[in-house]
């Protein structure tokens, strides 16, 4: 029994150093780390993004152009209709051409047309 006490008072000791320790160094570090968890989700939308855009040049490699919205990709057999980018907003495809498309995220503020939207352009 003195011995699960013991080490009751040097797991709580453990935790108030590390929240010290946090507090003190937090204020410094957090916002770095809040800013590589942002470009972490960025770089995987960008990595989500490319990935749709190979399947979709398979798509016109067997098709022969581009296709009209990412459900005739997703009928062919490509399952990408409905990818949702980091933040769990749906992607949005433009067809541009008869060879072009553009694959578009609305970025970290899920708003479409503002200035960080993820933009792909084959």
């Amino acid at each position: 029994m003195k011995i699960r006490g013991f080490l009751v008072i040097l797991i709580l000791a453990a935790a108030v150093v590390l929240v010290l320790r946090y507090m003190k160094s937090g204020k410094e570090e957090l916002p770095v780390e809040v800013e590589t968890f942002k470009n972490s989700f960025i770089a995987a939308t960008r990595a989500d993004l490319s990935t749709m855009a190979k399947e979709i040049n398979t798509f016109m490699a067997m098709a022969g152009r581009t296709p009209n919205s990412l459900k005739e990709v997703r009928t062919s057999r490509f399952p990408i209709a409905g990818k949702k980018d980091s933040w769990g907003t749906l992607i949005k495809y433009q067809k541009l051409s008869v060879d072009m498309f553009r694959l578009i995220s609305a970025g970290p503020d899920k708003i479409f047309d503002t200035q960080d939207d993820i933009v792909f352009n084959n």
